[in-house]
Protein backbone atom coordinates (compact mmCIF):
# COMPACT_ATOMS: atom_id res chain seq x y z
CA UNK A 1 0.00 0.00 0.00
CA UNK A 2 1.68 3.60 -0.98
CA UNK A 3 1.14 6.22 1.93
CA UNK A 4 3.03 9.18 0.42
CA UNK A 5 0.62 12.42 0.46
CA UNK A 6 1.91 13.78 -2.77
CA UNK A 7 2.57 10.39 -4.67
CA UNK A 8 5.19 10.88 -7.68
CA UNK A 9 4.18 7.91 -9.85
CA UNK A 10 1.99 4.97 -8.41
CA UNK A 11 -0.59 5.45 -6.01
CA UNK A 12 -3.44 3.17 -4.78
CA UNK A 13 -5.37 1.52 -7.61
CA UNK A 14 -8.71 3.54 -7.28
CA UNK A 15 -10.55 5.64 -10.07
CA UNK A 16 -13.14 7.99 -10.35
CA UNK A 17 -15.47 5.30 -9.51
CA UNK A 18 -16.57 6.24 -6.24
CA UNK A 19 -17.02 9.98 -7.07
CA UNK A 20 -18.46 9.84 -10.28
CA UNK A 21 -17.87 12.54 -12.87
CA UNK A 22 -16.98 15.32 -9.82
CA UNK A 23 -13.04 14.99 -9.42
CA UNK A 24 -12.73 15.79 -13.46
CA UNK A 25 -15.50 18.34 -13.52
CA UNK A 26 -13.63 19.79 -10.22
CA UNK A 27 -10.14 19.68 -12.57
CA UNK A 28 -11.26 21.10 -15.44
CA UNK A 29 -13.21 23.72 -13.77
CA UNK A 30 -9.53 24.81 -12.49
CA UNK A 31 -7.97 24.67 -15.37
CA UNK A 32 -10.25 26.93 -17.34
CA UNK A 33 -11.58 29.26 -15.26
CA UNK A 34 -8.47 29.58 -12.05
CA UNK A 35 -5.55 29.58 -14.47
CA UNK A 36 -6.37 32.69 -16.83
CA UNK A 37 -7.15 34.43 -13.40
CA UNK A 38 -3.81 33.40 -12.39
CA UNK A 39 -2.60 34.80 -15.53
CA UNK A 40 -4.31 38.02 -15.23
CA UNK A 41 -2.79 38.34 -11.53
CA UNK A 42 0.68 37.34 -12.61
CA UNK A 43 0.51 40.00 -15.60
CA UNK A 44 -0.87 42.31 -13.63
CA UNK A 45 2.11 41.96 -10.64
CA UNK A 46 4.64 42.24 -13.55
CA UNK A 47 3.23 45.49 -14.94
CA UNK A 48 3.64 47.02 -11.68
CA UNK A 49 7.32 45.97 -11.07
CA UNK A 50 9.08 45.78 -14.33
CA UNK A 51 8.53 48.72 -16.88
CA UNK A 52 7.85 47.73 -20.45
CA UNK A 53 12.03 47.97 -21.78
CA UNK A 54 12.66 45.25 -19.29
CA UNK A 55 14.24 42.53 -21.32
CA UNK A 56 11.86 39.83 -20.15
CA UNK A 57 9.05 41.82 -20.57
CA UNK A 58 8.03 40.26 -23.75
CA UNK A 59 8.93 36.63 -22.35
CA UNK A 60 6.89 37.30 -19.37
CA UNK A 61 4.09 38.91 -21.48
CA UNK A 62 3.78 35.79 -23.90
CA UNK A 63 3.79 33.24 -21.11
CA UNK A 64 1.02 34.75 -18.93
CA UNK A 65 -0.61 35.86 -22.15
CA UNK A 66 -0.88 31.97 -22.97
CA UNK A 67 -2.66 31.01 -19.22
CA UNK A 68 -4.48 33.91 -19.76
CA UNK A 69 -5.67 31.92 -22.98
CA UNK A 70 -5.13 28.59 -22.38
CA UNK A 71 -9.21 27.70 -22.54
CA UNK A 72 -9.15 28.12 -26.04
CA UNK A 73 -6.92 24.75 -26.45
CA UNK A 74 -7.17 23.02 -23.08
CA UNK A 75 -10.93 22.19 -23.67
CA UNK A 76 -9.81 19.91 -26.11
CA UNK A 77 -6.73 18.31 -24.04
CA UNK A 78 -9.24 18.48 -21.38
CA UNK A 79 -11.85 15.32 -23.51
CA UNK A 80 -8.37 13.33 -23.54
CA UNK A 81 -6.94 14.30 -20.01
CA UNK A 82 -10.21 13.35 -17.82
CA UNK A 83 -10.73 9.57 -19.38
CA UNK A 84 -7.02 9.38 -19.20
CA UNK A 85 -6.23 10.25 -15.78
CA UNK A 86 -9.37 8.05 -14.40
CA UNK A 87 -8.33 4.92 -16.31
CA UNK A 88 -4.75 5.86 -15.02
CA UNK A 89 -5.84 6.25 -11.34
CA UNK A 90 -8.03 2.88 -11.59
CA UNK A 91 -4.52 0.91 -12.69
CA UNK A 92 -2.82 2.69 -9.63
CA UNK A 93 -0.95 5.84 -11.87
CA UNK A 94 -2.34 8.74 -10.76
CA UNK A 95 0.44 11.47 -8.78
CA UNK A 96 1.99 14.56 -9.81
CA UNK A 97 4.72 13.07 -12.11
CA UNK A 98 2.36 11.15 -14.47
CA UNK A 99 0.18 14.45 -14.59
CA UNK A 100 3.27 16.39 -15.56
CA UNK A 101 5.11 14.31 -17.71
CA UNK A 102 0.79 14.58 -19.70
CA UNK A 103 1.19 18.33 -19.42
CA UNK A 104 4.20 18.33 -21.08
CA UNK A 105 2.84 16.27 -24.10
CA UNK A 106 -0.03 17.99 -24.19
CA UNK A 107 1.72 21.44 -24.91
CA UNK A 108 3.90 20.03 -27.33
CA UNK A 109 0.63 19.08 -28.96
CA UNK A 110 -0.90 21.98 -28.64
CA UNK A 111 2.46 24.21 -30.30
CA UNK A 112 2.26 21.68 -33.14
CA UNK A 113 -1.37 22.29 -33.58
CA UNK A 114 -0.96 26.02 -33.66
CA UNK A 115 2.78 26.42 -35.22
CA UNK A 116 2.43 23.42 -37.64
CA UNK A 117 5.96 22.91 -37.11
CA UNK A 118 8.98 23.31 -34.07
CA UNK A 119 11.73 23.98 -36.15
CA UNK A 120 13.48 26.77 -34.77
CA UNK A 121 10.69 27.71 -32.25
CA UNK A 122 12.61 26.95 -28.99
CA UNK A 123 11.08 29.71 -26.91
CA UNK A 124 7.60 28.60 -28.25
CA UNK A 125 8.12 24.95 -27.27
CA UNK A 126 9.69 26.13 -23.59
CA UNK A 127 6.21 28.15 -23.39
CA UNK A 128 3.98 25.64 -24.56
CA UNK A 129 5.41 23.20 -22.47
CA UNK A 130 5.57 25.38 -19.40
CA UNK A 131 1.98 25.96 -19.69
CA UNK A 132 0.75 22.41 -20.32
CA UNK A 133 2.65 21.55 -17.12
CA UNK A 134 1.41 24.30 -15.15
CA UNK A 135 -2.09 22.94 -16.53
CA UNK A 136 -1.69 19.66 -15.60
CA UNK A 137 -0.40 20.17 -12.69
CA UNK A 138 -3.25 22.48 -11.80
CA UNK A 139 -5.54 19.71 -12.77
CA UNK A 140 -3.94 17.17 -10.56
CA UNK A 141 -3.75 19.44 -7.34
CA UNK A 142 -7.38 20.58 -7.51
CA UNK A 143 -8.47 16.65 -7.28
CA UNK A 144 -5.59 15.90 -4.70
CA UNK A 145 -7.34 18.63 -2.72
CA UNK A 146 -10.96 17.34 -3.15
CA UNK A 147 -11.04 14.30 -4.09
CA UNK A 148 -7.99 12.55 -2.67
CA UNK A 149 -9.55 9.27 -2.64
CA UNK A 150 -10.36 9.08 -6.50
CA UNK A 151 -6.79 9.49 -7.71
CA UNK A 152 -5.53 6.89 -4.69
CA UNK A 153 -4.47 8.72 -1.71
CA UNK A 154 -6.10 8.10 1.65
CA UNK A 155 -7.84 10.68 3.42
CA UNK A 156 -6.62 11.31 6.90
CA UNK A 157 -7.63 14.68 8.35
CA UNK A 158 -5.35 16.36 11.05
CA UNK A 159 -5.64 15.34 14.29
CA UNK A 160 -5.29 19.30 15.75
Amino acid sequence: MITSRLPIWRTNPAGFDKARFWPGATGALTVLFFIPLLGFLLQAIFMMVFDRTSPIHREFHDFTGLLIASPLLSWAALLVAVPMSALLAKKGYAGWGIATLMGAVAGFVGLLLIEGEIVGRADDTIAFVGVGVILALAYWWAIRMMHPTSIGVDFNPSSS
